[in-house]
């Protein structure tokens, strides 16, 4: 499912649109003192040094989830911006294969996340399904309208 939107976007012209002010107005982010502390112990925020780079399921906690989705709305955004405002011609590898890469930690956060809430939810982790349910959405839309 995702590719064949990948590539209709980068037959669109992609690479030739620039991001409204609007959109890059971010109202989905955290203060940075709240991220930064929370990043601390957030498992999100290092590497995984488990075997085969399981997640380290033991460590991660309800609240570790929406600074993590935060930054990788914002790793997302800003890797969009980067493929948008590239100075060469749109290429296949610049534009298609960009895109592929782009959004990695978003997706790793949102494997984890969408998994507790399916296999091991409580009313926090619906509280937070939730609210970032529409962030996530209103984040999706944005890049692919």
């Amino acid at each position: 499912m995702r590719r064949p939107i990948i590539l209709a976007l980068a037959s669109a012209g992609l690479a030739a649109c620039s991001p409204s002010e609007e959109a890059a107005r971010s109202d989905d982010a955290e203060p940075d003192a709240a991220i930064a502390e929370a990043s601390q112990d957030n498992p999100f925020f290092a590497e995984w040094d488990t075997p085969f780079g399981v997640p380290p399921f033991e460590r991660i906690r309800p609240e570790h989830f929406k600074p993590a989705f935060d930054e990788g709305m914002a790793r997302h955004k800003a890797e969009i911006e980067a493929i948008t405002t590239f100075a060469e011609p749109a290429d296949f590898e610049n534009t298609v294969e960009a895109l592929e890469r782009s959004g990695e930690y978003l997706s790793r956060v949102s494997s984890v996340f969408w998994n507790r809430n399916s296999l091991l939810s409580d009313d926090e982790i619906r509280a937070i399904a939730s609210e970032m349910s529409p962030r996530l959405s209103r984040h999706r839309d944005e890049i692919v309208l």
